[in-house]
């Protein structure tokens, strides 16, 4: 039996069936031009509906987003390392930190989240999150081990290289 690894926002993070590291980010909006009287109405019959795009962000730092990711299950683990230029704070993963932060090093980690839409807080003993964020860039490491011994020293020695290299 497979085990797949499905993050919160229906990301896959491993054996979901691709050698290829899930796409993340975000998702794209239907654009306004679908939105017709009749699409409305469609939707609101419990059809598809038409979603109005929000407020255009000029350079988001989502736009600048950056990841890596390697290793399986099989091979003992999986490391993901996301960076972007600018504050990810509350953003992608960070969404599900939900409280046991601990220092570490020149990081915050942490094994307590808050996936998809359960309301409670869990810890997850195989899932670590490391980040360290600043208003000019964020470094996140996310690491999963199948064994229930993830590394805070392999995710943070991955956080500050990739720190390091972005200058």
């Amino acid at each position: 039996m497979g085990l797949a690894v499905v993050l919160g926002s229906g990301a896959c993070l491993a054996g979901c069936g691709s050698a290829e590291p899930a796409a993340i980010g975000p998702e794209p909006l239907a654009s306004s031009a679908s939105a017709t009287p009749a699409a409305l109405a469609e939707g609101s019959a419990g059809h598809a509906q038409a979603i109005m795009p929000g407020p255009q962000r000029a350079n988001s730092v989502l736009d600048s987003v950056r990841m890596t990711q390697r290793g399986s299950l099989k091979s003992g683990g999986i490391i993901r390392v996301v960076s972007a230029r600018g504050d990810l704070s509350g953003q992608r993963e960070l969404r599900w930190v939900a409280g046991g932060v601990k220092p570490y090093r020149n990081a915050d980690c942490t094994q307590t989240f808050q996936l998809g839409n359960d309301p409670k807080a869990e810890r997850k003993k195989n899932l670590l999150l490391c980040w360290r964020t600043s208003a000019e860039k964020s470094v996140v490491t996310v690491l999963v081990d199948p064994k229930g011994k993830p590394s805070r020293a392999k995710a943070v020695r991955e956080l500050n290289k990739k720190w390091k290299s972005m200058g």
